[in-house]
C-alpha cells in the first residue's frame, strides 16, 4: 500500500483540531504558545473560525499550494504541453510506467483536467509559449518536453522558448520533441537542430499521423485477390486529412516498385470534399504515386445523398471487392460512413477500417454486431491514437526510428544469405531483441540495441560533418539515387570504424589475432590506417548503406 500523499493528510488532520486540541497542543512550537488557560478558548475560536467562509478560502489557497509542492522537488521529469485526445494516450502510459508527467494546458476549462488531477498529474494552466510558466514547470530540471498541439508554430515556439531557458541551467541536456507536420518547416527546424549542436537542448521529431499510419497499414494491410501472385483489391480512402495522407502515401509506396500479373495497376480511391485538388497535391509532393497507382479522386461529401445511396459504390472496379480506410476525425462521421459502406458491401470481400478516438466502446459494439469473430470482421474500428500512445519509443525519438532500420536492415541482409534465427539469434524483431540475455541465449540482445541506437546517433553527426540534412522521405527513388563521394565516404567510414570500435571497447572487447566471441577478441579493433582493404570496404559498405537504412525509417538525406 502506497503512502498517503501531504494533501490527502492535511485534509485529514484539519478536521481534527477542534474534536481533539489535546493532541493538536502537543507539538512542541505550540506547547510555549497556548498555555492551559487559554487553550479552551483557542479550541472555541478554531471551531468557529473552521465554520466560517474565511477557513473555506484559506483551506483553498492551502490546497492550491500543496497541488504544487511537489514541483519544487521534480527532477528528470517530462512535460506534455497541451491536452487533447493525441496527448492523452501518452500521458496515461506515462503514469502506468511510474513516471511523475507535468502538463501545460493553455485553456483553464479543459475537460482532460479533471482526469489529470485523479491520476495525481500536476497541471499548470496558462501559454506554453509563456517563460514563467515552463520555469514553473520546472523546464531546467526537466528531462524532455513534448509539443503536440495542433500547430507546427506553436509547438516550435515552445522548443525555442524552451532552449532560451535551459541556457544557464546546470542540468544535463533537455530533450525536446516536437509534433511538426509540415516538410518545411521540418527542414528549416532541423537545420536549427544542426546549427546548436552545442546547446543545451537536443531537439527531436515526431509526427504521430506518420506512425499511426505505418502501424496501422502494418496491422491491417490492403486485401489482395487469392492466387500464387497476389493483387491488391482497390483501396478506398475517407477523408484525407493528415492520416488519410499518409495511409494513401504508405500503401502507394508499398506497391512501389512491384510488379504485378498482366500489368495490373492497383488503384486507391480518394473520397473527400477536396480530393481532386488534394489528390493533385499529393503527387506532385510524391512523384512517386502515379508510378506505383492509379489515383482516382471523388469529390463527394458523406453527407450528400449520392453518398448515402451508395451510387459511388457502382464503380466497376469496386464489384469484386475493396479495402477501405475512413480516416476522419469526427467519430460520429466515420462511424456514419462504415455503416452505409457496410450496407451497400454485401457479396463483395471488403474489409473496412473505421478511425474513432472519443468513442471506442460504441464502435466495438457496431462491429460486434457483424456476430463473427473479431479476426473475420469486416467492420473493424481502431482507436488510432492508443496506437502511439508507447512513450517509450516517443521519448526515444529519431534515434530509436532509426536504430530500428538499422536492425531492420541487418536482418533482411542475413536472411538475403539464408541464414535463419537458428543459427542467428539476432534474427529477431526488435522488440523480441530486448529480451535475449547472455545466460538464456547466450546473447544479450540490450547490448546491440544500445549499439545500434549509437550508430543511429552518429549518423546525424556524419551528416551534419558533410553538410547535408535529414527530413521526411519524398522521393522514393533516393535511397538508390543518393550518392556520398568518394571523399565522404572515406571520411565517414574512419569515423564509422571509430564508432565500432569504441563500442566494443566499452563492452569488454580487446584487439586479438582471431575473433572469439567468448574471449571477446577481435583482430579489426586496431585503427583505420592499419586495417586490410578488405575489411576498410565493410566500413564504406556500412556508410553506402545509410540512405537505405533511412528511408526504412521513412527520412532521405537533403544536401545543404
Amino acid at each position: 500500500m502506497s503512502p498517503p500523499d501531504l494533501f490527502s493528510v492535511v485534509n485529514a488532520v484539519i478536521p481534527l483540531m477542534p474534536l481533539d486540541f489535546d493532541t493538536f497542543t502537543n507539538f512542541a512550537p505550540l506547547r510555549d504558545i497556548l498555555s492551559s488557560d487559554n487553550a479552551s478558548l483557542f479550541r472555541i475560536a478554531a471551531g468557529a473560525f473552521m465554520g466560517s467562509s474565511s477557513a473555506g478560502v484559506i483551506l483553498l489557497y492551502f490546497q492550491e499550494k500543496i497541488y504544487y509542492l511537489p514541483l519544487r522537488f521534480r527532477r528528470d521529469h517530462t512535460i506534455i504541453c497541451t491536452l487533447n485526445h493525441r496527448s492523452m494516450p501518452i500521458l496515461k502510459d506515462l503514469v502506468l510506467r511510474k513516471q511523475k508527467p507535468v502538463v501545460i494546458e493553455k485553456d483553464g476549462n479543459n475537460r482532460y483536467i479533471e482526469t489529470c488531477r485523479q491520476m495525481g498529474v500536476i497541471v499548470l494552466v496558462g501559454e506554453p509559449t509563456d517563460s514563467s510558466v515552463l520555469i514553473r514547470a520546472g523546464i531546467q530540471k526537466a528531462q524532455y518536453i513534448l509539443c503536440l498541439d495542433d500547430s507546427d508554430e506553436m509547438n516550435a515556439e515552445v522548443a525555442l522558448q524552451a532552449e532560451d531557458l535551459a541556457v544557464n541551467t546546470a542540468h544535463g541536456r533537455i530533450t525536446a520533441i516536437i509534433q511538426v507536420l509540415d516538410p518545411r518547416l521540418y527542414l528549416m527546424m532541423r537545420r536549427q537542430a544542426f546549427a546548436s549542436e552545442g546547446s543545451k537542448i537536443h531537439l527531436d521529431f515526431f509526427n504521430q499521423y506518420a506512425i499511426g499510419a505505418k502501424i496501422l497499414l502494418g496491422r491491417y494491410a490492403p486485401l489482395c485477390r487469392p492466387g500464387p501472385a497476389p493483387v491488391p483489391y482497390p483501396v478506398v480512402i475517407f477523408g484525407a486529412g493528415n492520416l488519410g495522407e499518409h495511409v494513401l502515401t504508405g500503401i502507394a509506396r508499398a506497391w512501389y516498385g512491384k510488379t504485378f500479373p498482366g500489368g495490373a495497376r492497383p488503384v486507391i480511391i480518394l473520397v473527400d470534399r477536396e480530393a481532386e485538388k488534394i489528390a493533385g497535391d499529393l503527387t506532385r509532393r510524391y512523384t512517386g504515386i502515379t508510378r506505383a497507382c492509379e489515383i482516382i479522386p471523388i469529390s463527394l461529401d458523406v453527407h450528400s445523398a449520392a453518398f448515402e445511396n451508395g451510387t459511388f459504390l457502382d464503380n466497376p472496379v469496386l464489384q469484386d471487392g475493396f479495402s477501405a480506410y475512413i480516416c476522419f476525425n469526427n467519430d460520429t462521421v466515420g462511424l456514419c460512413t462504415s455503416l452505409i459502406l457496410h450496407r451497400f458491401s454485401a457479396g463483395r470481400n471488403v474489409r473496412i477500417i473505421v478511425r474513432v478516438e472519443h468513442n471506442p466502446h460504441v464502435a466495438e459494439l457496431v462491429s460486434a454486431a457483424e456476430n463473427l469473430p473479431h479476426g473475420a470482421r469486416t467492420l473493424i474500428p481502431v482507436d488510432m491514437f492508443s496506437l502511439t500512445a508507447d512513450s517509450t519509443r516517443i521519448l526515444a525519438g529519431e534515434k530509436e526510428c532509426i536504430a530500428r532500420a538499422i536492425h531492420e536492415n541487418y536482418c533482411g541482409k542475413e536472411r538475403e544469405k539464408g541464414i535463419t534465427s537458428d543459427t542467428n539469434r539476432l534474427l529477431v524483431s526488435w522488440e523480441e531483441l530486448g529480451t535475449l540475455t547472455q545466460k538464456k541465449d547466450g546473447i544479450d540482445g540490450r547490448q546491440y540495441q544500445e549499439s545500434n541506437r549509437g550508430q543511429a546517433q552518429m549518423i546525424w553527426s556524419k551528416l551534419n560533418l558533410i553538410h547535408c540534412d535529414l527530413g521526411p522521405l519524398t522521393d522514393w527513388d533516393a535511397p538508390g539515387t543518393f550518392r556520398f563521394s568518394p571523399e565522404e565516404i572515406e571520411t565517414l567510414s574512419v569515423i564509422e570504424h571509430e564508432r565500432w570500435m569504441q563500442d566494443r571497447l566499452k563492452n569488454g572487447w580487446r584487439s586479438g589475432a582471431t575473433r572469439d566471441d567468448r574471449k571477446k577478441t577481435h583482430p579489426s579493433i586496431i585503427p583505420y590506417e592499419q586495417l586490410s582493404e578488405s575489411e576498410k570496404e565493410k566500413d564504406r559498405d556500412t556508410v553506402r548503406q545509410i540512405p537505405f537504412i533511412l528511408s526504412l525509417a521513412d527520412f532521405q538525406i537533403y544536401r545543404r
